[in-house]
């Protein structure tokens, strides 16, 4: 399978691609490109959409982590599997579990096994550590853990408790959940966390797990809070608001058909919003958007600004679409005026040439006579 060109008209920037049918799989970050899983099927692809390898496994796959040497790891409930660069596996290890894996910055993986064990192994596949995140014959949901900046992990059971702990296993801190978790935890730039509860709160974690903030919210929320530079968080509901959280006081940003799904920041700063039902929307930048088909199951923005956003039955979509307002209307312009500036193609407009049966006169082409 190959990528195909969409044809859709992108307002500001160049041409996009996509592939496949599309999941509601998480996207893993490549070196250069994006890794895919859609069912039974893993794909890495270069930034310009074309395979770098396609395999198959025999179960279906969960969402891919990558490390930072471009290693892949998946599992199919049955087995962890890292894929190297070119598509081989490295090290393949029995463990059952149905939650997506994550990766650290020194290629470690971690995951949470059906019996609830948040397990940590390095690149070679050698176990690191093993924490029990609830009694074995408890029952639980979990989410897929999330890996810091600094290597720090955060694991959850979706009906008890969220917790910390460093790369070594040892536990930093625990937060017992008010209520059900619906969105993250997500990490914060000051060691702290965010997440969104059954009813409707926004919780925010300090560095040693103190609840900060919880705020009841109106609307049923529908995506992860998003932490930005200057410490505030950004959440959507069900309603197509995008809600602004600074200390307590809250704020509405952004209006949208349909209920914001993902946020990505891209190295521009530029805040990007996909809604459920496949809309694409910069903050800064009113005139970029693009409407993508199929539902939307995840978003992620690479180093050089691809946007890439995975669709139910629309494909892998890469957008590379969206530039600064300013620099983008300075591009414009100067593309216009060379245009203007082009010089003519030169009009032969001397004398009588005679060019195969013909003579040229003023520029027009006549039959010779006899």
């Amino acid at each position: 399978m190959a990528r195909i060109l969409t044809g859709k008209t992108i307002l500001r920037g160049d041409e996009n691609w996509k592939y496949g049918k599309g999941s509601c799989n998480e996207l893993a970050l490549l070196p250069d490109g994006v890794g895919y899983t859609d069912g039974t099927e893993l794909t890495a692809l270069q930034a310009d959409g074309e395979v770098i390898y396609s395999r198959t496994f025999p179960s279906r796959l969960s969402s891919p982590a990558s490390a930072p040497d471009g290693t892949l790891y998946v599992n199919d409930r049955k087995h962890l599997h890292a894929v190297a660069p070119d598509g081989t596996t490295r090290w393949s290890k029995a463990i059952e579990s149905n939650v997506d894996p994550a990766s650290g910055q020194g290629g470690e993986v971690y995951v949470v096994d059906d019996r609830g064990r948040l397990k940590g192994l390095n690149a070679e596949g050698e176990p690191i550590f093993q924490r029990p995140l609830k009694h074995f014959w408890q029952k639980g949901s979990y989410v897929e853990p999330r890996v810091s900046p600094e290597g720090n992990i955060l694991a959850a059971d979706r009906d008890r408790k969220v917790r910390a702990y460093t790369p070594d296993g040892q536990e930093l801190w625990s937060y017992k959940l008010p209520s059900g978790l619906v969105h993250g935890p997500v990490w914060g730039p000051d060691g702290g966390a965010a997440l969104t509860t059954l009813d409707n709160e926004i919780v925010r974690l300090d560095p040693q797990g103190q609840e900060t903030l919880r705020l009841k919210m109106e609307g049923e929320l529908t995506c992860d809070p998003l932490f930005h530079p200057d410490g505030s968080l950004t959440v959507g509901d069900y309603f197509g608001t995008l809600w602004r959280v600074q200390g307590e006081k809250v704020k509405a940003i952004g209006h949208f058909q349909g209920a914001p799904s993902q946020q990505s920041i891209g190295p521009d700063g530029a805040l990007t919003i996909t809604t459920r039902w496949g809309g694409v929307h910069v903050l800064s930048d009113p005139r970029w958007q693009q409407e993508l088909d199929g539902i939307v199951g995840h978003t992620i923005t690479s180093a050089d600004g691809i946007l890439y956003v995975n669709c139910q039955d629309g494909g892998l979509n890469a957008l590379r679409g969206h530039r600064d307002p300013e620099a983008a209307r300075a591009e414009e312009k100067r593309k216009a005026l060379e245009t203007f500036n082009a010089a003519q193609e030169p009009t032969d407009l001397s004398g009588i040439q005679e060019q195969d049966g013909y003579v040229v006169v003023g520029g027009i082409r006549v039959r010779k006579q006899g």
